[in-house]
């Protein structure tokens, strides 16, 4: 019989009443006989501090503040996410721009600095017809004048950089349609890395690089000119067979002046806004060259040429895309730089084999199809229509709900293996093979309830005799699974055993009900159970704590930013977004749970049985419970809540080479800190780091280096040493502390380096950020649907028309839903910014109560009032990256709203 399991997809008194208004519970009449007593339930509702929402969305309960010039530019935070709307068309729905006016373009004013990145997604945009709701960004200086252009024709995703310090205006244009949006600006400064160089910026009229085949347009030839520019021979050569050419854009004014008149007649209502002639915007090379792209890439139907800045060039055609390392926090926490390091001109004994047993794939996923060696689904066939077949896709049929298809097995996959090839990020191991295996089902009225036979993909994995009459090529090395029940099933443990005899290792999360009770199969006796943890390096707030409890990882948390970086801290890993009848797209967010911390181990001891393909369950088990796996963080030695402590990747490599015979004394010198990268974030005073010897007994710390960019233009340092706590070598725990109130606005950063008595230095990367405020939090309007379960089994909905109109402002409020009677609820909530009254869709931001109600049965029991709820929002965006797992882990369903 199928094991139906719910997977554990991680997560996360009244107001004003003259802005809130609070609609009755519209439930059915009590039976005769029936107590009618009602109760309430009540909580905070919580937002991130630097989140922010645009002054004039579609949303008629959300207070207006046009912005839609230089004049009325709404000032922001920096730091700061925005959710935003715009429309150049008479939208969907029945929001305040279907009666008067459209809202073609959101300003907002800020203070940026040099380098730093800025992230556009939009939420409608459709793969299918990109023509349909495209919308731009536009950096301008101070002045008005345009600084930097990102402009795409066939992609939901915008990306630039802030050319200096200074203050700036960020322009959101809608250029066809309607949507919903998502502003990011992050305090991580370098080059862009979400896919996208459709960038125009630091141009020069004369010396424009463009990329894309040759073109001949109107009778005038584009030509090489690399004989007019700077390039070598060589250069030269490698750019012209990337299909790179130079073009003399003064030249090319007559073929695009009339689409030059035409983009400036569209943004004439910002440049009066600060009294600039337009005429002024016609002769700047951003706004040519923004037209000449626009013109070609059109007349092509889709983005085949772009501009690069001709000083980056070569970096950019030479060199891998930079994956988006800047934010994977959780690399750096487990040491993965140092072990990068280490495993450097190493041979492995094999290519490492990970079985993810989880819901369904995009297995186009860039991150993740070359790593693919095999696929199965493990749902029954009366569920999905054609059983235990090789594939593990996500189902999608006509007229499914777009939120049913999470991929949270994607996410869960990239975590562990993400190549390190074309695509946008890294997982721990990207050496590894993947196998993925399904068992969730994604389709239907009833999608993400039904789950398939989890013992029979175990029995698949480990290469055993299975239901699906069929093997792998290969057997797996270590099983993930992000997964979890109540109720210990026989036939998933005897399949687990089974598999360790066959040596495959098994990982499994433990749970997120942030309390100490048994989920399974973590709690399994041949199952390492992972507990998540945060940026800080403690228990993650949602990650189950119990005896069952081996290792810990980055979990994450979203909630927060506690690094400063503008987002979220949650862990980056691949999705996919459905989009049109194109089907899906790929994507990344962030989540956090055990879901996110389980494969991060899996991919760890993938890597040791890469090096040496004996290990068991045992001897890993053996090496955690000496040290030898872990730093120890929590109370000392094992505890319930991170078990063994903090996996270490540089340890368990260094376990796992001289588990292999490999002789110690001839390895080189090991010295570790964690973190490996530090992080005052916009907050933090005091930061510590622990520096600890793994080889090298006669290695010790004999000093402290600052490098010069921790210094002040006065000489003066703005990070000192305040306190060590350390042994005869140096090693142990050393205290850092930032004086901020010496520095300007931005962000600053620099390395700390431990230099060693064996000539080496072991150098930290050191950040901080200085952002412009702290921000407020605020999110608009929050609309309310409560669902009891009756007695049929089946969800109706109790409320459908309660809301906080002020929403988060200064980032909490309180919510109070009264007239429940006693039974099992479920409660959906969110932003409605489109007005399309729909809570949950894309771009907007969503909660749900319990942590993963939306996608399954579990309810909260209402017996009594109920307070001090935790009504967390998540953002539903890729490029805020902060949709967490610990809201079900994956787009909660749509929920109908009433306005009346």
């Amino acid at each position: 019989m199928s094991l139906l399991t719910c997977l554990l997809l991680a997560s996360c008194g009244p107001s004003d009443p003259k802005k809130r208004i609070a609609g009755g519970a519209d439930q059915p009449d009590a039976p005769t006989g029936e107590d009618e007593t009602t109760f309430t339930l009540s909580g905070n509702l919580a937002a991130s501090q630097f989140l922010s929402v645009d002054g004039d969305t579609n949303d008629t309960f959300s207070e207006l503040r046009l912005n839609n010039d230089f004049i009325s530019a709404q000032t922001i935070s920096n730091p700061s996410i925005v959710k935003g709307f715009v429309t150049v068309i008479d939208p969907p729905g029945s929001g305040r721009f279907n009666f008067f006016s459209t809202d073609q373009f959101d300003v907002y004013s800020f203070t940026g600095f040099s380098g730093q990145q800025i992230f556009l997604e939009a939420a409608d945009f459709d793969q299918a017809t990109p023509a349909l709701n495209d919308i731009d960004l536009i950096l301008y200086d101070s002045l008005g004048i345009a600084q930097a252009v990102s402009m795409s024709i066939d992609g939901a995703y915008e990306a630039l950089s802030v050319p200096s310090d200074g203050q700036y205006f960020i322009a959101v244009q809608a250029r066809s349609g309607a949507s919903n949006y998502t502003l990011s600006l992050s305090s991580i400064a370098g080059p862009i890395s979400l896919g996208t160089d459709r960038i125009v910026q630091n141009l020069q009229p004369n010396a424009v690089i463009l990329n894309g085949p040759p073109v001949t347009d109107a009778g005038i030839a584009f030509v090489d000119a690399f004989e007019h520019s700077n390039f070598s021979g060589s250069d030269a050569s490698v750019l012209r067979s990337a299909d790179v050419r130079i073009v003399d854009l003064q030249g090319a004014r007559s073929l695009v002046e009339d689409d030059v008149d035409e983009f400036v007649a569209d943004r004439s209502n910002v440049f009066a806004g600060i009294g600039l002639p337009s005429s002024y915007h016609s002769q700047s090379p951003e706004f040519l060259l923004l037209a000449l792209l626009d013109r070609l890439n059109r007349l092509e139907g889709r983005d085949l040429f772009t501009a690069i800045e001709a000083g980056s060039t070569l970096q950019a055609l030479n060199s891998d895309p930079v994956p988006l390392r800047s934010i994977n926090w959780n690399l750096y926490d487990i040491g993965w730089e140092a072990a990068e390091a280490q495993l450097t001109g190493l041979t492995f004994a094999k290519t490492p084999v990970v079985a993810v047993i989880d819901s369904g794939y995009f297995t186009a996923h860039s991150d993740l199809r070359t790593q693919i060696i095999d696929q199965r689904d493990f749902v029954a066939a009366q569920f999905d229509g054609d059983g235990f077949d090789a594939e593990a896709e996500e189902i999608v049929r006509p007229g499914d709900n777009p939120a049913c298809h999470g991929f949270h097995g994607t996410h869960v996959a990239t975590t562990a293996a993400a190549s390190s090839g074309d695509g946008g990020m890294i997982g721990v191991a990207p050496q590894s093979e993947i196998i993925a295996l399904k068992i969730g089902f994604s389709s239907g009225p009833r999608c993400k309830q039904f789950f398939g036979d989890l013992a029979q993909a175990i029995r698949y994995a480990a290469r055993l005799p299975n239901a699906s009459n069929a093997l792998p090529p290969k057997k797996a090395d270590v099983i993930n699974m992000s997964l979890g029940y109540r109720q210990p099933d026989p036939s998933v443990s005897a399949a687990i055993d089974a598999a360790v005899a066959e040596g495959v290792i098994v990982v499994a999360g433990v749970g997120n009900d942030s309390a100490a009770v048994i989920n399974y199969p973590a709690s399994f006796p041949n199952v390492i159970g992972v507990a998540a943890t945060d940026f800080r390096r403690s228990r993650a707030h949602y990650s189950t704590f119990n005896s069952m409890v081996d290792i810990a990882a980055p979990g994450g948390d979203v909630r927060v930013d506690a690094n400063g970086d503008g987002y979220g801290d949650g862990i980056l890993g691949g999705i996919a977004t459905l989009s049109g009848v194109a089907g899906f797209r790929q994507d990344y967010t962030l989540m956090n749970g055990t879901s996110m911390a389980s494969p991060t181990v899996s991919g760890g001891i993938a890597l040791m049985k890469a090096i040496s393909p004996t290990l068991t369950q045992a001897d890993v088990e053996g090496m955690l419970a000496s040290g030898r796996l872990t730093e120890d963080i929590g109370a000392q030695g094992y505890d319930i809540e991170t078990g063994y402590g903090l996996m270490s990747l540089p340890k368990m490599i260094n376990a796992a080479l001289e588990f292999s015979g490999g002789n110690p004394s001839e390895l080189p010198d090991l010295i570790l800190s964690s973190p490996s990268q530090v992080s005052f974030g916009i907050l933090a005073q005091d930061v510590s780091i622990s520096v600890e010897r793994i080889r090298g007994l006669d290695n010790r710390i004999q000093g402290i280096t600052l490098s010069p960019s921790l210094r002040t233009s006065s000489g003066g340092e703005w990070i000192s040493l305040v306190n060590s706590e350390t042994d005869a070598d140096g090693f142990g725990t050393y205290t850092f502390r930032a004086n901020r109130q010496i520095l300007g606005l931005g962000t600053f950063q620099g390395t700390i380096g431990f230099e060693q008595s064996n000539g080496s230095t072991l150098n930290i990367p050191v950040s901080l950020t200085n952002a412009s405020d702290e921000g407020t939090g605020t999110t608009g309007a929050i609309f309310f649907v409560v669902e009891r379960l009756n007695e049929a089994g089946e969800f109706v909905t109790a409320v459908d028309d309660y809301r906080i109109e002020e929403g988060a402002s200064g980032g909490s409020a309180i919510a109070s839903i009264s007239g429940l009677r006693a039974g099992s609820y479920r409660v959906i909530y969110g932003t409605d910014m489109d007005s399309d009254n729909l809570i949950c869709d894309e771009g907007e931001l969503c909660g749900a109560l319990p942590f993963n109600s939306s996608r399954f049965d579990d309810t909260i029991e209402v017996d009594q009032n109920l307070s001090g709820l935790d009504f967390s929002l998540n953002d539903l965006s890729g490029v805020a990256l902060s949709s967490e797992d610990d809201q079900a882990g994956e787009r909660p369903l749509l929920r109908k709203i009433n306005r009346d």
